[in-house]
Formats: structure tokens, C-alpha cells, sequence
């Protein structure tokens, strides 16, 4: 018999973790993407604290990320922050910060999309061949070099084509983004 190959999978850490009861205890809900809608999910109104692990997320009291809403960074947040600044048990969506890099003009090509810092595009693939940004939600800022270094470029939400990008840093040569602090 031949020799089976396994090969793993890497899952990905949830960027945040809604949990039942305070104290980071009870059903948990973790999340890596945005979700607009908790009902499905059987969670609905059910959040008492939150663990933030990666980038920024801002959770909402109704679905479709509407209604009074909170925006937390990485951290733990316990059911007396959340009543007092939201309320508790009224969590409904949630979404991260998000930002799509296009290599090329008209928002075509290669995509990457992002929703924590990144030091470097580079193992990425992604290094100096961006020429189109759309912001879908937060503030960002783009970097000439990596590690945030160099020029920088302040984007909120929106549509930055090439235009725009080579005007105001030059087309091709971001290297590093991050949320804007």
C-alpha cells in the first residue's frame, strides 16, 4: 500500500469571540468575517462579552449592521463596558474593518482583501502592484514602504482608482497598511 499523504489545514483564529454570559463564559460565537445577521446563528441578542483578537470590529444592535452600534480594538470586554456603552444582550451583527486592494485601474485584477494591519504585502504577493483601493468600512491608511514607513495616504470609505492613488502617493508602491489609529 502506498504511502497517504495528510495534508493540513490551517484554520483561522477568529478575529472575535461574542460569548453568552459575562466573563467570557457560556455559548460562544466566533467570527473572521462579517456577519450581518446572528439569527441564523442562533445568537442573536445573546452577547455579554467579547474578545477582540484581530484588527477592528464594530457590532451592531440590529441586523444588517444597523442601529446604535460599538466599535471595539483588540481586547476583552466584559458585560459592564458593553451595557454601559451599547447594552446588554442586544448584539445583532457584527462587521471587522475592510479594505479591497486591486493590481490594477477600475478596480480589476488580482483582489486582496484585508481587515487587520499588515505590516508587509510582500509574502502576500501583493507588494507594489496596487492601483484601485475600495474602503468598504473603516479608516486606512496606505504606506510606501513596509512597516508603515515612507509616504502615507489617509482613505476613508470609498472608491480610489488610480487617478486618485498616483496622484496623491504614486501608482504601484504600496507596500504595508494598517487601520488608520
Amino acid at each position: 500500500m502506498g504511502n497517504d499523504v495528510i495534508s493540513s489545514v490551517r484554520l483561522r483564529k477568529p478575529d472575535i469571540v461574542l460569548y453568552e454570559h459575562a466573563g467570557y463564559k457560556g455559548q460562544t460565537l466566533p467570527l473572521t468575517e462579517a456577519t450581518p445577521n446572528f439569527i441564523p446563528l442562533g445568537f442573536n441578542d445573546k452577547a455579554s462579552s467579547i474578545e477582540v483578537t484581530s484588527g477592528k470590529w464594530t457590532v451592531y444592535q440590529d441586523v444588517n449592521y444597523k442601529g446604535k452600534s460599538l466599535i471595539l480594538g483588540v481586547g476583552k470586554y466584559d458585560i459592564d463596558y458593553i451595557t454601559k456603552n451599547l447594552g446588554n444582550d442586544v448584539i445583532s451583527s457584527a462587521r471587522p474593518a475592510e479594505i479591497s486592494l486591486f493590481e490594477h485601474a477600475n478596480y480589476d485584477g488580482k483582489r486582496m482583501q484585508l481587515s487587520k494591519d499588515t505590516p508587509t504585502l510582500v509574502p502576500l504577493g501583493f507588494n507594489d502592484i496596487v492601483s484601485s483601493i475600495e474602503v468598504i468600512f473603516g479608516d486606512w491608511t496606505v504606506y510606501e514602504h513596509v512597516d508603515y514607513k515612507g509616504k502615507s495616504l489617509d482613505l476613508k470609505v470609498g472608491k480610489y482608482d488610480i487617478d486618485y492613488i498616483k496622484t496623491n502617493l504614486g501608482n504601484d508602491v504600496i507596500s504595508s497598511v494598517r487601520l488608520t489609529p
